[in-house]
């Protein structure tokens, strides 16, 4: 019976120890960690990128990457600002631009920056509407969203050989005037 005893005792010893150690790990562990998930993240192939400043370009506000070169410029029939990213020379890494037609329609600022026809997309972020056109590469990404504000376009134009749907979202969603 003391045989009995014994295993009995050992084997209730073993129970609160494990129970005990359960306890620890469910109080460690239970806790709910919410993750916070970093909305300014962009992944652009195997780089990380953080969407951290506030741009304005002739009245459209928005959000972009302070790492990327900045240009503005101006064509005979528009102004533009163009962001990109080119480590080690790469060409279409990343390109975006965003070109102002002052006093002109969509279907104008469509003639100058596109040579083929395309059917628009049409979309709408934080009240702002706009027309998209895909250019449907195998080979990276062309987009193009037209946006007729108050008698001007605006086009921002995306291009890469990478996947920056990410980048490309978080930029559209950040729009306003």
């Amino acid at each position: 019976m003391k045989k009995y005893l014994k295993i009995f005792a050992i084997l209730f010893a073993l129970t609160l120890l494990f129970a005990g150690c359960t306890k620890k790990n469910e109080n460690e562990n239970g806790k709910k960690e919410t993750e916070v998930k970093d909305e300014t993240l962009v992944k652009i192939k195997d780089k990380e990128f953080h969407i951290d400043t506030d741009k304005e370009f002739e009245g459209l506000k928005y959000k972009i990457i302070s790492d990327f070169r900045e240009i503005n410029n101006e064509t005979p029939s528009s102004k533009y600002v163009q962001y990109d990213y080119r480590p080690d020379g790469s060409a279409n890494y990343l390109f975006f631009r965003i070109f102002y037609y002052q006093g002109k329609d969509i279907d104008f600022a469509k003639k100058d920056l596109i040579n083929e026809e395309f059917e628009y997309q049409d979309g709408k972020t934080n009240g702002i509407e706009y027309k998209m056109i895909d250019e449907g590469r195998q080979d990276g990404t062309i987009h193009y969203y037209f946006i007729y504000k108050d008698g001007n376009t605006y086009v921002l134009d995306f291009v890469s050989q990478n996947d920056i749907k990410d980048f490309e979202n978080k930029v559209i969603k950040s729009l306003s005037f």
